[in-house]
């Protein structure tokens, strides 16, 4: 089994770059491309025009009375605002599983639509107009993690999946180049929340036109704007105004009904960073390649090793950077690989990494990574009990830590209770294991991570026999430590959305569980107020925070204590 490498950025200005290893998390251009793409094949072209997408949709609810579609299922519903049906509302259906994009429709004068040829499965659906609606996941959320599955039985059509969108203000401007000095069409715009931490999730976007022209609607709000060149790969991608770092950029406030005009973007040719990523065999292909801001660390670009080995990262600003190379495509496309990732040239820690300066126009060529075989972690997790199944076995650096960022290794346990840590760098690492029914363990018998040995590394040995044995909480009771205040480490640790906190209260006490950001702001309250003697439990739901690290601290009786917890998307 694989581990598995995450960077978090702790500073005011984040990213998450494990995240855009994963494909579902690359920008795209989603229903703007999408819709371009179907408008190339014969039975979608017709919904570009109105009388064309009429007789469509009469001839699609004709074949479905026939039975001739009932090899498919289909969602139909209507959608309208406070004033009555919305006409020509594009419907985007993708996967609730994978993601993958299964279909679309458009709505009629009535403000119906129906999103036909559908298999068996769990779907969201996601509306896209340019009327002055704010588009939205359905039920009424924002982001496809929140959107509310719709099944689907072939060939039955699930009916009634309504919207009624609210109206909204827009941001507007053009987009131009400060060498050709004309406009640029099929830039990317993309609008993130200027709350966040990190230009993490955006929250809307828009494409260019021939003029350069964008226009993006957005509920009211304050937010960051940023270009994304992923046309002509060459033009640095830069937020308003005029600036390649989202700490720099300037906030564009949006009021329902107005218009912040005028947000324009003069982009200039970037630099480039080329190299090539090999290993003991010869090249390798699908090693990422990131690169950060040696000013203030944030995440500036990312490309890909080819099946040559060879790399380009585009698009760069004028900057002092450092250059990460990490086997995560590799692990994200299944392919088996023991490499450790490193810094270049050769370095394991961020703050030894050498700089590569880069100006605005230049090639920096020749900038190779050679991979080595990376260190191993085994051993087993038992209890009283056989090997327990499903254990998280997770190795932490603080060490190596760059402006807040924290790497972590990650595996979990087979039938037989083993588990295998790989990629690791030479270093010192500490471990713990976790399971939704036991007390978090850190190695070796130690409650938590200021007191765990450390397990050193030096690659590409195996440092063997990191055993864990676990206790449950029932064995926990017996044992008489109910007799203590005590907070578990949260299960499953690192969450995609839901995760489970426990704690111990041994006395009737006043109880207070909050939940906090990296920035040390206050986000969530999970309990405050008093508590009589037992275990609690507390099912966690994040669905309105964005990825990152948070901690959650408890304060009770004698004890004040404060735990890690991450949070991915």
């Amino acid at each position: 089994m694989l581990a598995l490498l995450f960077f978090f950025v702790t500073g005011a200005v984040s990213q998450n770059p494990g995240h855009f290893f994963r494909p579902e998390y690359r920008f795209n251009s989603t229903l703007i491309s999408r819709a371009k793409a179907h408008s190339q094949d014969g039975c979608a072209t017709r919904f570009w025009n109105k009388e064309e997408r009429k007789k469509f949709l009469k001839e699609l609810t004709q074949k479905r009375k026939g039975g001739s579609l009932q090899e498919y299922g289909a969602i139909s519903g209507y959608i309208t605002s406070a004033k009555g049906p919305i006409e020509d509302v594009y419907i985007d259906v993708s996967d609730a599983i994978t993601h993958d994009w299964a279909g679309w429709g458009c709505t009629d004068e009535y403000g119906y639509y129906i999103v036909p040829d559908l298999e068996t499965g769990s779907y969201k659906l996601m509306t896209w107009n340019d009327q002055g609606y704010v588009d939205e996941w359905y039920d009424n959320k924002t982001s496809f993690d929140e959107a509310d599955i719709v099944p689907v039985t072939v060939p039955d059509t699930t009916k009634n999946t309504n919207f009624e969108l609210a109206p909204g203000g827009f941001i507007e401007g053009t987009v131009t180049s400060a060498s050709a000095k004309g406009p640029l069409e099929d830039i990317y715009i993309i609008i993130y929340n200027a709350a966040d931490p990190y230009p993490m999730n955006w929250v809307g976007g828009e494409q260019t036109d021939s003029t350069g022209h964008y226009i993006v609607c957005l509920p009211a709000g304050s937010y960051k704007v940023q270009t994304r060149d992923e046309y002509y790969e060459k033009y640095v991608n830069l937020y308003y105004n005029n600036t390649p770092y989202w700490n720099t950029a300037t906030t564009v406030e949006v009021t329902v009904g107005d218009t912040a005009k005028n947000k324009d973007f003069s982009l200039y040719v970037g630099g480039k960073i080329k190299g090539t990523v090999s290993g003991a065999k010869g090249p390798l292909a699908d090693i990422g390649i990131m690169a950060f801001s040696n000013t203030n660390g944030e995440w500036m670009a990312m490309g890909e090793s080819d099946g040559d080995g060879n790399y380009t990262l585009p698009c760069l600003p004028s900057d002092n950077l450092k250059l990460l190379a990490y086997p995560g495509m590799q692990y994200y496309k299944g392919i088996d690989t023991t490499h450790a990732w490193e810094w270049y040239n050769n370095k394991g820690a961020w703050t030894s990494a050498d700089v590569i300066s880069v100006s605005a126009g230049d090639s920096v060529l020749g900038r190779d990574f050679n991979l080595e075989l990376g260190g191993f972690i085994t051993g087993t997790v038992s209890s009283a009990k056989p090997g327990i199944n499903d254990a998280e076995v997770t190795s932490w650096v603080y060490a190596n830590d760059f402006y807040g960022w924290i790497e972590f290794y990650e595996d979990e346990t087979g039938a037989d209770g083993s588990y295998k840590l790989t990629n690791l760098r030479t270093g010192d690492y500490k471990v713990s294991a976790s399971h939704s029914n036991y007390v978090t363990q850190w190695y070796n018998d130690k409650p938590d991570s200021a007191s765990a040995d450390l397990v050193s590394v030096t690659m590409p040995n195996t440092m063997s026999g990191i055993d864990f044995g676990l206790t449950g909480v029932e064995e926990q009771e017996v044992r008489g430590q109910k007799s203590e205040f005590r907070l578990y480490q949260n299960r499953p640790n690192p969450f995609v959305r839901e995760t489970v906190i426990r704690y111990a209260c041994p006395c009737p006490s006043k109880v207070s569980l909050k939940i906090y950001d990296i920035s040390g702001r206050l986000v969530k309250t999970l309990v405050n107020e008093k508590k009589l003697p037992g275990y609690y439990t507390i099912n966690w739901d994040a669905k309105e925070l964005r990825a990152g690290i948070y901690f959650y601290k408890l304060t009770a009786g004698n004890l004040n204590t404060t735990k890690k917890l991450v949070l991915v998307r």
